[in-house]
């Protein structure tokens, strides 16, 4: 079994959105990212600061998943135009062979009009879209 490894972002934050932080400080003081099965354990840099601010003084440690290294990562094994062109075309086709099968080639050919761009790998555009839906 595989152990399921995510980027978890430890932050020491101001906890009250209706305040500011005393002396100027950032809403955030420190950030620490790492992988690893779940949020425990908090990361030592991050007890030994709060340690340091001290407990019960408006900061607090949050844990959440790191959107941003998500981001990057999805961004890392994006497809390539010609890949979108093969799944897109793939999926239209075997679309129109199950909800038309008589008419899966009129169908196909019909999209591939409408919207070659899309079909050849390029971005999906909102105003492709019909109205009528």
């Amino acid at each position: 079994m595989t152990a399921n490894l995510k980027p978890w972002r430890f932050e020491i934050a101001w906890a009250n959105p209706y305040t500011n932080p005393p002396d100027g400080e950032p809403r955030v003081l420190m950030s620490v990212t790492r992988v690893q099965v779940g949020g425990n354990p908090v990361p030592d840099e991050i007890t030994q600061r709060y340690a340091q601010v001290g407990y019960g003084t408006g900061w607090c440690i949050t844990c959440g998943v790191d959107s941003d290294f998500v981001e990057k990562k999805r961004l890392e094994r994006a497809l390539s135009p010609e890949q979108k062109a093969r799944i897109r075309r793939r999926n239209l086709e075997r679309r129109a062979a199950k909800h038309a099968p008589l008419f899966a080639d009129q169908i196909v050919a019909e999209a591939l009009e409408q919207s070659p761009g899309y079909y050849e790998g390029g971005t999906f555009v909102a105003d492709n879209l019909r109205k009528d839906r």
